[in-house]
């Protein structure tokens, strides 16, 4: 069976339309959650409709900038100044309730200036907080070789629940060992969607020019 069945991509795909993530985004990402950010890749198509991955973040001069357009995208499909964030495996550990004490403290991302939150800053904010959490999620994940996780998958509110300031973001990582598939995926809904949208492109081109005849 599948690694990632029951969740199938499609069903995240239709879920994420009807969320406040964008997943259909993030599913674009290569992103080891401990590794540093230059590593974090995005996927393109080359000329030959081939998949190429290509860095998110410059950081040969010490900072953390983005480089790749998708970068400075929205986080969020309904623009977000402030974000709840948890390790979905690590907030729902057990060990929590049977050492009666609480989860770690969520991650909060907020600009003050009310700009929305973009696709890298909340990467960069949240491999920070993810690397303070490292022992616990391998231990939640019974993890014992230090194998990388990568992002899986965001659960959040939905766009019903944009106001409630309270409603957490739950991000799902896996081994990479389990993402294989997933990735490969990932290659094949992009190639779709990409070419799902050239033909959109064209079809309203066409009408364009028969209009102004």
């Amino acid at each position: 069976m599948s690694s990632l069945q029951p969740t199938t991509w499609a069903r995240r795909t239709r879920e994420g339309r009807q969320r406040i993530f964008a997943v259909t985004k993030f599913a674009r990402l290569k992103w080891s959650v401990f590794e540093p950010l230059s590593t974090v890749q995005v996927l393109d198509l080359d000329d030959h409709d081939e998949p190429r991955w290509t860095p998110l973040f410059d950081t040969r001069d010490g900072e953390e900038r983005p480089v790749h357009p998708l970068g400075n995208e929205l986080a969020t499909n309904t623009p977000l100044s402030r974000m709840r964030v948890v390790l979905r495996a690590v907030e729902s550990w057990e060990f929590w309730q049977d050492a009666e004490t609480e989860p770690p403290a969520p991650l909060l991302i907020e600009n003050q200036n009310n700009e929305p939150i973009t696709i890298a800053q909340f990467i960069t904010h949240f491999h920070s907080y993810a690397l303070g959490l490292r022992d616990a999620l391998y231990e939640a994940l019974g993890i014992y070789n230090n194998e990388e996780c990568s992002y899986f998958f965001c659960y959040g509110p939905s766009a019903e629940n944009v106001e409630n300031d309270d409603a957490l973001f739950e991000i799902c990582v896996k081994p990479n060992s389990e993402l294989t598939e997933f990735w490969d995926r990932s290659v094949e809904r992009f190639r779709q969607l990409q070419n799902r949208q050239q033909q959109s492109e064209k079809q309203q081109e066409v009408q364009e020019g028969l209009s102004s005849l």
